[in-house]
């Protein structure tokens, strides 16, 4: 893949490690696509990039992008499990509670796949990932934690919005 400041949408960590980048670009058909890049400065296509975008851009944007999926997963958690009259100490505790999901993830935990399957219902629920392209349905369905389904999420979202 050949990035050039006019394919890409954004780049941002994907993961706490930081050490894999997560392009979004948009192919040749206008399609926005996630394209994942090991940070390693060897490699042709992670120079690429820096060559177009900064480590502080894409620090920025990967705190731009958790912050925005705070967010989102905290209404889909306000309409779908919590009170809606929800006290600020209730949001606080809430917040804390998706960063934690975020950060502490677990496939193997029961509980934290069950949270996964049903972020994925709900998501379904807006129209706007319900008429997405089969592709990119694909994506929300195959999505293997919390923060990659937010990630998929807002790529959608955005493409619907620029529509």
């Amino acid at each position: 893949m050949e990035f050039n400041k006019d394919n890409i949408v954004s780049a941002a960590f994907s993961g706490n490690e930081r050490n894999v980048v997560e392009v979004v670009y948009t192919g040749d058909d206008g399609v926005n696509r996630p394209y994942y890049i090991e940070v390693n400065p060897e490699d042709v296509q992670f120079q690429q990039l820096l060559e177009i975008v900064t480590i502080d851009d894409i620090e920025a944007q990967t705190t731009d992008r958790v912050r925005g999926y705070e967010d989102v997963l905290s209404k889909l958690f306000t309409k779908y499990g919590q009170n809606t009259e929800a006290q600020e100490d209730d949001y606080s505790d809430l917040v804390d509670k998706i960063s934690a999901l975020f950060m502490d993830y677990d496939p193997n935990n029961d509980k934290h796949s069950e949270i996964l399957f049903g972020l994925k219902i709900n998501a379904f629920e807006d129209e706007r990932i319900s008429e997405a392209s089969d592709d990119n349905k694909e994506l929300v369905r195959l999505a293997e934690t919390p923060l990659e389904l937010a990630a998929v999420i807002d790529m959608i979202v955005n493409v619907a919005e620029m529509d």
